[in-house]
């Protein structure tokens, strides 16, 4: 019997994946949710930042901020500017602050948020 095993290429985390991971967000436990989202590899920059962005807010769910932190500061990193998904990372940095008791960073994170809405959104409130 060999020592090794056999690993099959995963999917590429394209829209069609993205879209089955959007449909089970919340509506299965942070646990499940993060292994479904293992099934996926990031190809593009873009996918990586979505990627990046649901493992972060699933470990928020999760109550690991401190790893949440990381993914999170990673989609950011990768989101591209005034985009939609840079305002979401934003706001669950903003969040993750606040559970952590960082409550200067939560405003900093949230008046950015709320201060370089995505393009073509005239303002959020």
């Amino acid at each position: 019997m060999s020592d090794f095993t056999v690993q099959t290429a995963r999917p590429p985390f394209d829209a069609a994946a993205q879209e089955r991971i959007v449909a089970l967000f919340r509506n299965c436990s942070p646990g499940q949710f993060l292994d479904a989202l293992t099934h996926y590899v990031p190809r593009t920059r873009d996918e990586q930042a979505v990627f990046e962005k649901y493992y972060g807010w699933s470990l928020i769910d999760s109550g690991e901020y401190r790893l949440a932190r990381e993914h999170l500061a990673r989609a950011l990193r990768l989101t591209r500017p005034h985009s939609r998904d840079r305002s979401i990372v934003r706001g669950l940095l903003s969040e993750l602050f606040l559970h952590t008791g960082r409550l200067d960073r939560a405003e900093r994170c949230a008046q950015r948020a709320l201060a370089q809405p995505p393009a073509g959104v005239v303002a959020y409130l």
